[in-house]
């Protein structure tokens, strides 16, 4: 989880241990109009970054990054929310995603100045990015309103999930005690 602190004025940008999700962003092939949805609803601002950036349209909350969209790599891709994950090692991480039965997507690559990322598919179907951070750190606010607070895998096949995201980006698992009645909910936290 990202640290926390209390007020939104005085925040300090989060940092993100290796295997906690950081950052989020939205493919869709209409960009404007899913900026318009997003800034009414959150009251964010958004920002074309330019064609050097391949128009990646940066959403603020308060002056503080939050998320991003963009158009989709690939024409048959639905629009989503992807889920980037930090790690210290791009590279490494998709190694470790190949050894536990993963597939390599995008193979990592630098992001400008701003970071490495990598697009992985897990054995279980389920796509996920991860993040190595370098001029760009992340979300700049997390676990309060308008930001991204929590990331969810819904999977057919737990056992597997649970044993692959352990082995790539070290996460343990906790069970969800505020909601018992949930027996199959799980949440995962970096170690």
């Amino acid at each position: 989880m990202a640290n926390e602190t209390t007020s939104t004025a005085t925040q300090t940008a989060p940092t993100y241990a290796p295997g906690t999700p950081s950052w989020v962003d939205l493919a869709i092939p209409d960009v404007e109009a899913a900026t318009r949805f997003y800034n009414q609803i959150f009251g964010w601002t958004s920002q074309d970054l330019g064609e050097e950036a391949g128009h990646y349209n940066m959403f603020f909350r308060n002056g503080k990054m939050v998320a991003a969209a963009n158009t989709p790599q690939s024409p048959n891709q639905p629009p989503s929310w992807a889920t980037y994950i930090a790690t210290d090692n791009a590279q490494e991480t998709a190694n470790k995603v190949k050894e536990a039965g993963g597939q390599v997507l995008m193979e990592p690559f630098q992001v400008m100045d701003q970071g490495s990322m990598a697009v992985f598919m897990d054995p279980t179907g389920a796509v996920f990015c991860v993040w190595q951070p370098a001029a760009m750190k992340g979300s700049e606010l997390a676990n309060e309103p308008g930001s991204f607070t929590w990331n969810e895998l819904a999977t057919r096949d737990m056992d597997k999930a649970r044993a692959f995201y352990a082995k790539v980006v070290s996460l343990c698992e906790r069970a969800d005690t505020q909601r018992p009645e949930l027996q199959q909910a799980k949440a995962y936290l970096a170690k």
